[in-house]
C-alpha cells in the first residue's frame, strides 16, 4: 500500500514538473525567435475567422415538384420557392440575408452565391 502512495505522488510530481517544463520551453522559444511565434498565431486568427465565416454559410437542397422548385435547409426549413432554380435561391437568399448559400447536389456542394 506504501508503493501505491509512492507511484501516485510520483506521477502528481511528474505531471507538475512536465506541465512547468512545457511552459518554460514555450517562453524560451518566444524569446529565441518571436517572428515564428507571431507568424503562428496570425494563421491561427485567420484560420479562426474562416471557420467564423463558415458558420454562417447555409446548405440547401431543391427539390422540383410539378415544375416548381422548393428550396430546403438540410434540417428541413423551407425557404423558398420559384419557377425556376435561380429563382428558388433567390427567395432563399432574401430569407436568410447575410449568409452564403450553399446548394447540395448530389452528394457534392457548389457555391451558388
Amino acid at each position: 500500500m506504501e508503493d501505491l502512495f509512492v507511484w501516485l505522488a510520483l506521477v502528481v510530481v511528474g505531471a507538475w514538473l512536465g506541465w512547468h517544463a512545457r511552459g518554460i520551453h514555450i517562453i524560451a522559444n518566444l524569446a529565441r525567435n518571436p517572428e515564428s511565434v507571431i507568424r503562428l498565431l496570425e494563421r491561427m486568427k485567420e484560420l479562426d475567422q474562416e471557420t467564423q465565416a463558415l458558420a454562417q454559410d447555409l446548405e440547401v437542397e431543391l427539390r422540383e415538384d410539378q415544375g416548381q422548385f422548393y428550396c430546403w435547409t438540410l434540417t428541413g426549413e423551407f425557404l423558398g420557392q420559384g419557377s425556376t432554380r435561380e429563382a428558388a435561391i433567390a427567395r432563399a437568399e432574401q430569407a436568410r440575408p447575410g449568409q452564403r448559400i450553399w446548394l447540395k447536389e448530389s452528394g457534392q456542394s457548389n457555391q451558388t452565391a
